[in-house]
């Protein structure tokens, strides 16, 4: 059955709050903090919903990696951004979730923004939020995914733990854009259908059928044109925080 594209209201701020304000959106997921911490040696894992209690657990860890699950809590938010020096303008675009792909830097760390896909009853793709800095990542995710779980159990590994914390970025993004493949081949398959489908009969189902997969593949295209330029910066002499040993597998 051919998979109708479903797009959420947008929820912007209210006109005229001053830049900065931080208020979720009405269906934000309750927040959670997930801690991966590590060195060449060993590796620390923990959820919490305090970061205070996941600062004390990441102490004498060279690297940092806490996952925030869900956007519904501020204050939380905005804690995390206070101990990681994070400029009011980007914790708005954490909340505010309707940001196309980009790279913004600011000084201590990158700001990424990406689109993850999921097929629900239709296709949503919604809004991934990466802070590189020097010895510490931080992720913003709408809610619970299991994207990254293979990025968690390669920490496992001592090779990936001796790399510096550009390259667990790398790993998380080649990990959201291969989320898309799946998708991509399924659509094509549907696309074959239909084409046959169109030579044998022509029904006004069919016609609605195309028009739901030609706004899905539309929302696609919305979400992965824009990851060019996101690399193209990343993979760029000159940004900082990413070493030219993790440019050449952006580049890839």
């Amino acid at each position: 059955m051919l998979l109708h594209q479903r797009r959420r209201r947008e929820h912007r701020p209210s006109p005229g709050e001053p830049p900065g304000s931080l208020s979720p959106t009405p269906y934000a997921h309750p927040t959670s903090l997930r801690l991966l911490a590590y060195d060449t040696d060993r590796v620390v894992e923990h959820q919490s919903h305090d970061v205070t209690e996941i600062e004390k657990r990441a102490r004498g860890l060279a690297k940092v990696w806490i996952d925030v699950e869900g956007l519904r809590d501020v204050d939380t938010i905005r804690a995390l951004g206070q101990r990681y020096g994070l400029h009011p303008l980007s914790l708005e675009d954490i909340v505010q979730v309707v940001q196309r792909p980009k790279v913004d830097i600011y000084e201590g760390y990158l700001f990424i923004v990406l689109r993850l896909p999921r097929l629900e009853k239709g296709l949503v793709t919604e809004q991934l939020a990466i802070v590189l800095g020097d010895d510490f990542v931080l992720t913003f995710g709408e809610r619970p995914g299991a994207c990254f779980d293979a990025v968690r159990r390669r920490l496992g590994h001592g090779r990936m733990r001796s790399r510096g914390v550009d390259y667990l970025a790398y790993a998380l993004i080649d990990a959201l854009i291969d989320s898309y493949f799946p998708i991509l081949e399924r659509y094509g398959e549907q696309i074959d259908g239909l084409e046959e489908e169109v030579v044998e009969r022509s029904t006004d189902g069919l016609v609605s059928q195309i028009h739901g997969l030609r706004r899905a593949v539309m929302e696609l295209r919305r979400a992965i044109w824009p990851l060019r330029e996101v690399l193209n910066t990343l993979t760029r002499e000159g940004t900082p925080y990413v070493e030219p040993e993790t440019r050449v597998f952006l580049r890839d």
